[in-house]
């Protein structure tokens, strides 16, 4: 058991189109890591600028009939989480291009540490069918597929980066589930 739960076809292809087409057309910035700086030894992407549902709330709108739908199997597989208080969707995410082979993640990271110590559990969709995925330290990578959701614990057992080099254009959404006050 990898705690890696991978659901295909949870977001249309037309929705998958939408975010792509909304990412296009709106601010964008460089990719950041940590406490909000660049750095492209660990990781070069183009991101949604401001990415917040508060700010962007299409991009809620497009995930939110899909996304807890899939949560809620992830938590009945892994009842656990249905014992460990209050927890839910940030408000933060990320929306992402990797383009050629100088960009992707590079560094091996979690998603969970002293930036950001509330999270428990990552989700992320791939948009397109991207020629590379994710690749995890400790278990399977996971390939690209349009319209895939892929959850897993934000913690030290999932240390994680993209494949590299990355191959191609490949469009992520990502975001997190958080303990909440």
């Amino acid at each position: 058991m990898n705690f890696i739960e991978i659901y295909d076809d949870a977001l249309s292809s037309e929705n998958c189109d939408k975010l792509i087409d909304y990412f296009n057309k709106s601010p964008q910035g460089e990719g950041m890591v940590r406490d909000y700086e660049v750095d492209y030894r660990q990781k070069k992407s183009t991101e949604l600028a401001d990415s917040n549902f508060s700010l962007h709330p299409f991009t809620f709108q497009l995930i939110s009939s899909t996304l807890p739908e899939y949560t809620d199997k992830y938590v009945k597989k892994y009842i656990s989480l249905q014992h460990m208080g209050k927890w839910g969707v940030d408000d933060e995410f990320t929306l992402k291009k990797f383009e050629g082979e100088d960009e992707g993640f590079f560094a091996w990271h979690t998603e969970h540490g002293i930036f950001n110590p509330y999270r428990i559990l990552v989700w992320m969709f791939y948009l397109n069918d991207a020629q590379c995925g994710t690749e995890f330290f400790y278990h399977p990578n996971v390939e690209s597929k349009k319209g895939r959701l892929v959850i897993w614990p934000a913690g030290w057992t999932h240390y994680h980066k993209g494949v590299t080099p990355n191959k191609g254009i490949k469009y992520i959404m990502s975001g997190w589930y958080s303990f909440q006050q």
